[in-house]
């Protein structure tokens, strides 16, 4: 090798030739030590394998009077296998009787044929034929009002204003009904909490129509709920 990847290749078979030729001689000892005691405890094990590789060693010198040797015993013990042979021959072997044919009575009665291992014929009606597949019609656009939001419990106790309540944001703040579904007006219970304001949520003009109609409160955005001006000032004109 010549080239540095050629070294390096040729470097990695030199290294593992050499691992081995390491290993076959520290083991070396023990193989002795080992053929020693098998040749102790069972020398005629140890003379047929000596025998054996003697045997394979010679080959061909010893292939051809063998076979020759071979010939000549068969020749000889030709009349005698034969006669062994037919002693021992074994019976033989008979095939199965093909199956019976069904009872004629038992045949359906109509123009079924059999043709190839296939029943042809017999249909009462015509096989249906399946139809080519067509594209499906699109679906229809949505409107918005499956995913417009309601009032829960207006939707409980079957409110019909569950789309416009403020209880769409939370169940507490509903205009129209309270936790046990009685109707009431919110912002006359809502003022009555926090103390400024004594009139009845429950007899408000609100629990007969909509929370519109509350004559004392109403709600302002981005304010909350604030009482009702009935009166309106004059301007004074100077």
């Amino acid at each position: 090798p010549k080239l540095p990847v050629h070294i390096r290749l040729y470097r990695k078979k030199w290294q593992k030739n050499r691992r081995v030729v390491d290993c076959v001689n520290r083991a070396k000892k023990s193989s002795d030590l080992l053929t020693s005691l098998n040749k102790a405890l069972r020398p005629n094990m140890v003379e047929t394998v000596a025998a054996i590789e003697s045997a394979n060693s010679a080959g061909s010198s010893i292939a051809a009077p063998a076979s020759q040797n071979v010939e000549g015993s068969a020749n000889s013990a030709g009349p005698n296998r034969a006669s062994a042979a037919s002693q021992n021959q074994r019976p033989p072997v008979l095939r199965p009787s093909g199956i019976d044919q069904p009872n004629q009575k038992a045949l359906r009665d109509g123009n079924i044929e059999v043709i190839g291992g296939t029943k042809v014929g017999g249909f009462e009606t015509e096989p249906e034929v399946p139809r080519k597949r067509a594209r499906g019609g699109d679906k229809p656009k949505a409107t918005g009002m499956s995913r417009q939001r309601a009032c829960q419990r207006c939707q409980q106790f079957n409110g019909d204003h569950k789309y416009e309540c403020g209880g769409r944001c939370s169940a507490e703040r509903c205009d129209y009904f309270d936790e046990t579904g009685v109707r009431r007006c919110y912002y006359c219970a809502h003022m009555k909490s926090k103390g400024k304001s004594n009139h009845d949520p429950y007899t408000c003009q609100a629990t007969e129509g909509t929370k519109d109609d509350c004559p004392h409160f109403h709600h302002v955005q981005h304010k909350g709920v604030k009482k009702k001006n009935r009166r309106k000032r004059k301007r004074s004109s100077k």
